[in-house]
């Protein structure tokens, strides 16, 4: 199962998704705004859970100093996450990093194709 495709164009979905006009995308865990193209698909759940690495509400735009150099910022994540999805949502992202999940070669295909398109739907 070679997942490199779907976390390549998952991620940039992720980081374009919440964008101004101008490309710019606050950090969902400090103030920092910058072009998606330098900032991180942050995980509130770590990317190693496949049951919750593709959710989309798990993932956020999430600057490198609060990605890489703080552990994710687990806790800010957690309060980004209830202020945009509300309170309920970090629960049951918890409850699903459990389940165990297998992904077959044409699942991630399907996948692709449809991060693909929701980038080309973000397009003006």
């Amino acid at each position: 199962m070679d997942l490199s495709k779907l976390d390549k164009v998952f991620s940039e979905y992720i980081r374009r998704r919440d964008t101004d006009d101008y490309g710019r995308v606050k950090c969902c865990t400090c103030d920092m705004v910058a072009h998606w193209s330098e900032m991180d698909c942050g995980h509130y759940i770590s990317r190693y859970n496949l049951s919750t690495r593709f959710d989309e509400r798990n993932c956020h735009a999430q600057c490198k100093r609060c990605n890489q150099f703080h552990g994710g910022m687990e806790f800010e994540h957690l309060l980004y996450i209830r202020s945009r999805y509300g309170l309920k949502i970090p629960f049951e992202l918890e409850g699903l990093a459990h389940e165990p999940i297998k992904l077959m070669q044409h699942e991630i295909d399907e996948l692709v194709e449809v991060y693909k398109q929701k980038i080309k739907n973000l397009e003006p």
